[in-house]
């Protein structure tokens, strides 16, 4: 069916509009809930690196606020502890300060 629409669109003399902008952000592509599916996957594996676990993290789905959301769920306050430690021994990235 585009191509019909082209094809009037150009035997008319009329240009096509362009297509909307993808977003520029590599972490929310064009399908949110996919993006927090991804990124809860990606902390996952990266607790896991360190022998934590969040059992209750998951991706969900998106907010009109927020965009993608990733559910953390109720966490043991051992593992909060440690992965507090781990980050206060990482200093922040130049963009977050």
């Amino acid at each position: 069916m585009k191509d019909r629409q082209e094809a009037a669109l150009a035997a008319a003399g009329a240009v096509p509009a362009p297509e909307p902008p993808q977003p520029s952000s590599p972490s929310v592509g064009p399908d949110p809930y996919r993006t927090a599916v991804v990124a809860a996957e990606r902390l996952r594996e990266a607790l896991a690196r360190h022998r934590l676990a969040f059992p209750s993290l998951r991706g969900s789905f998106p907010t009109p606020a927020d965009g993608p959301i990733v559910e953390a769920g109720g966490v043991a306050a051992d593992v909060v502890e440690r992965l507090a430690e781990l980050l206060e021994g990482v200093e922040p990235r130049q963009a977050d300060r």
